[in-house]
């Protein structure tokens, strides 16, 4: 097989197959095997260039899989210019620009899938919502996806739905959005929740259009997942408000000025302890929000309800240690709903205080005085 030769300098990378001299940079078909020599700028320390070589060297194998996998002619793959230039003005603000570069380069670039997919942004951004559709429909026919799951195809589906609203109506508009909400799905891991909560509020959306209660059954489960995976989050910063300040140590050999610094960062922390609130990760608030909703609209059996309660309130613990907060998450309530007239005050003439366990940051206080 050929093999090329790698030169890293500065930051740039020139990949040359071998016996075609210096000015043979395309990738060309049938690439494999191991790859000639690797020439070091001596401008780079060891370090930078290892970084800078692996980082080049998987620019590089990913071209060398595409030839190969999809048995692309070698005028196809891109050097590292073409390369580099198409980061450039994927990175151009101006959209007008950006779209007249990538629709008159569209030979040097038709089998680069990042270049189909800058172009469903790109016309998204500029409004042309048709060539969008359409852009995204040939990154699809190009079967350019090497990982199990494209996570750059996910990231710009939302914008094909939205590009769909605009311009699809009828059964088109829903058969279309049906199966972008599938592959949003399909190409996303858990941590992409955003994705995962934008494709569930899809399919309220597709219910509402077609009274179809399977639509809502999708969305209660993508939402239940979300919920799932983001509860972890939610205990760790519980953990972390209930944990004991952690004081900075003065090191050994610290001046007199140095040891005052220490001592007022530790009373700071200290005071900000006293007045810290319960933590809220919106993100799990958000789809807890959506679970319920949904949860109202479907007809859940006890075991379902039940099974959702002990998701969030493991051993009866509460998901939110802000009181209020945690009680619009149960279906079978297990502590008694917050009396605002039990609800201790204390007030020395200046200063209001109350307590932390019924508030969060956008809390707003009324205070009635009542004359005895």
């Amino acid at each position: 097989s050929t093999c090329g030769n790698i030169t890293i300098g500065a930051g740039i990378v020139k990949v040359v197959a071998s016996g075609q001299g210096h000015g043979g940079e395309n990738i060309g078909k049938g690439v494999g095997g191991t790859c000639g020599t690797v020439t070091v700028d001596p401008e780079l320390d060891d370090e930078e260039a290892k970084v800078l070589h692996n980082r080049r060297k998987d620019a590089f194998e990913y071209m060398v899989r595409m030839v190969n996998m999809y048995d692309l002619p070698g005028d196809l793959a891109l050097n590292e210019e073409a390369v580099a230039t198409f980061v450039q003005w994927r990175n151009n603000e101006n959209v007008v620009g950006r779209i007249r570069f990538l629709e008159s380069n569209r030979d040097t670039y038709k089998a680069f899938g990042p270049y189909w997919l800058t172009l469903v942004e790109s016309y998204y951004e500029n409004r042309a919502y048709d060539k969008c559709l359409e852009a995204v429909e040939t990154f699809e026919q190009m079967g350019s996806r090497i990982f199990r799951k494209n996570h750059e195809y996910a990231r710009v589906l939302p914008l094909a739905i939205a590009a769909a609203d605009e311009v699809l109506s009828g059964d088109a508009y829903v058969n279309k959005v049906s199966y972008f909400a599938e592959k949003l799905l399909a190409n996303s891991d858990n941590s992409d929740w955003a994705l995962r909560y934008f494709a569930a509020q899809t399919y309220v959306g597709l219910y509402a259009q077609t009274k179809d209660k399977d639509y809502l059954d999708k969305a209660y489960d993508v939402t239940l997942d979300n919920v799932n995976y983001l509860i972890a989050e939610q205990k760790k910063q519980n953990a972390s408000f209930l944990a004991d300040v952690q004081t900075i140590d003065v090191p050994k050999g610290a001046t007199k000025a140095e040891k005052n610094e220490i001592k007022n960062m530790n009373k700071l922390l200290k005071n900000e302890k006293k007045t810290e609130l319960p933590p809220i990760y919106e993100p799990l608030k958000l789809n807890c929000d959506l679970l319920f909703a949904l949860a109202g609209q479907l007809d859940l059996s006890a075991t379902d309800k039940q099974r959702v309660d002990d998701l969030l309130h493991n051993r009866g613990e509460r998901l939110f240690l802000c009181e209020p907060v945690d009680a619009l998450y149960y279906f079978n309530p297990v502590y008694a709903a917050v009396d605002s007239r039990q609800i201790t005050v204390d007030f020395d003439g200046k200063v209001l205080r109350l307590p932390a366990r019924y508030l969060t940051g956008t809390a707003s206080v009324r205070v009635t005085v009542v004359r005895d």
